[in-house]
């Protein structure tokens, strides 16, 4: 099965020196480098969009003629802006083993005698992974899978505790703590990230999918939680013309990499 791997980022850019070097991003599954790219500049975001914005191209896009899509009406967020850069990559699923893994080489900052307050850094809105099909056509995910939920709507999962009722997909970045049965408030998401660092997604399988996990999830608390369709991703789906950037690629430069 091919699956698309997307990550979508801002970068603030901030060169003290001409001799300070550019900062660094490489993305592997396990040991397999999927891509390497350097940053010599800030990367920004798109203008914020109005509801009624994202409900007229939800319903060209989306809906079509399709029954069950409306039956299911998973949510979006209006009125944020979307990141500016967004990598699309096409992988075989024998390349996913246990992670996607982040390196980033970032030292550019004015840090003087224990002070610093300008600094290089990246913030991340999502970075996402789904099977190629679902990618390709949102719609046979909802026939194929009726069971992922709208976030509009308060389900509780057979663990009846509020906090960890449901996880997101294609993506997910909070942290379950096993000690307290809950989401660690401290390490919330992956977003904002500054100076070099290493991140891992973790992986598993669930409905015969590769899935990116929240950390420290179990077999036990899939089977016990309700996996619900991700916002942020459906936003930039459809505002951020995902599709459309990734069949652009494919048709002008017959490669496995969009940005």
């Amino acid at each position: 099965m091919k699956y698309i791997l997307g990550l979508a980022f801002s970068f603030e850019y901030y060169r003290p020196h001409p001799s300070h070097k550019p900062a660094m991003l490489r993305i592997f599954a396990d040991d397999v480098l999927i891509d390497e790219l350097t940053f010599t500049e800030s990367i920004g975001r798109s203008e914020g969009y109005s509801t009624m914005d994202f409900s007229e191209k939800i319903n060209d896009i989306l809906i079509k003629d399709s029954h069950k899509f409306r039956e299911t009406g998973w949510d979006y967020q209006t009125g944020r802006s979307l990141c500016k850069k967004v990598l699309l990559y096409e992988i075989d699923e024998t390349v996913l083993g246990k992670n996607i893994r982040l390196e980033v080489t970032n030292n550019n900052n004015n840090y003087t005698n224990g002070f610093m307050t300008k600094y290089s850094y990246f913030v991340f809105d999502m970075v996402f992974l789904m099977p190629k099909k679902y990618f390709e056509d949102l719609e046979l995910m909802a026939q194929d899978h009726n069971d992922l939920q709208d976030t509009r709507y308060e389900y509780k999962s057979p663990r009846a505790k509020s906090d960890v009722d449901f996880w997101e997909w294609p993506w997910h970045g909070r942290v379950y703590d096993p000690s307290r049965d809950s989401w660690n408030k401290d390490e919330f998401s992956f977003c904002e990230k500054g100076g070099s660092f290493t991140h891992s997604f973790p992986l598993s399988s669930y409905k015969d999918m590769k899935v990116i996990s929240p950390k420290g999830f179990t077999k036990q608390l899939f089977d016990e939680c309700f996996w619900l369709m991700n916002p942020m991703f459906l936003s930039y789906y459809v505002m951020g013309d995902l599709l459309n950037r990734y069949n652009e690629d494919q048709r002008d430069n017959h490669t496995q990499k969009t940005r």
